[in-house]
């Protein structure tokens, strides 16, 4: 349901994408599903691919679906070793089940017990971040985790760091941290200037 609320904050987009559908519905339904799919792609794709379509409500939505997908499975190889795996995944997966259904308390719970196990996954510290700063409201553990996560990442995956950094910005933003938050965000865009959310958040910083 959260998903396809968010999805709705797209749709001025898919409207046009869909505006062009046959007359018959055999057609219709198609053009409507490729429309679809490309805003689930969007969203999967992370901040970047929104550009302007990037609303804040949208983080939590954003990792989820990337979690979903597992399409950082890959580089998260190479630091989830075996030696740290057999406890941390068992406890990871169950977190992340956890997160899907809501339960946030015990999501935490879990994430932190791998957290423990294996400090240097990085996507662990950003779903502990998400959840404090969407559904928990702890300002401070948010940023500490997204700080995690973003210097974790930084070596393997300069995209997922670059994120981190922006959330890391907005959260001291929040927080009327506004020194700090002014630098997450520049060292975001050092590591992905195609960040443009980036860009207007440090502009609505620098104006206030």
């Amino acid at each position: 349901n959260i998903v396809t609320d968010e999805v709705g904050a797209l749709g001025d987009r898919l409207v046009d994408e869909i505006g062009g559908l046959d007359a018959t519905m055999f057609d219709g339904f198609s053009q409507l599903t490729d429309a679809l799919e490309l805003g689930f792609d969007r969203l999967g794709g992370g901040i970047e691919k929104l550009n302007a379509d990037f609303n804040l409500l949208l983080g939590d939505v954003i990792w989820q679906m990337r979690l979903q997908q597992g399409t950082l499975d890959a580089i998260l190889k190479e630091i989830r070793l075996p030696e740290f795996e057999r406890e941390a995944r068992a406890l990871r997966e169950r977190a992340e089940d956890a997160f899907r259904n809501g339960w946030y308390e015990e999501s935490l719970i879990d994430f932190q017990g791998a957290a423990d196990r294996n400090y240097r996954d990085f996507s662990v510290h950003r779903s502990i971040a998400t959840i404090r700063f969407y559904h928990c409201i702890d300002l401070p553990t948010a940023l500490k985790h997204y700080l995690l996560a973003a210097k974790y990442s930084e070596p393997s995956d300069r995209t997922n760091s670059a994120e981190c950094y922006f959330f890391a910005g907005l959260v001291a933003l929040a927080n009327q941290q506004r020194a700090d938050g002014e630098r997450h965000l520049i060292r975001a865009l050092a590591l992905n200037p195609r960040l443009f959310e980036a860009h207007y958040q440090l502009a609505v910083n620098y104006a206030l």
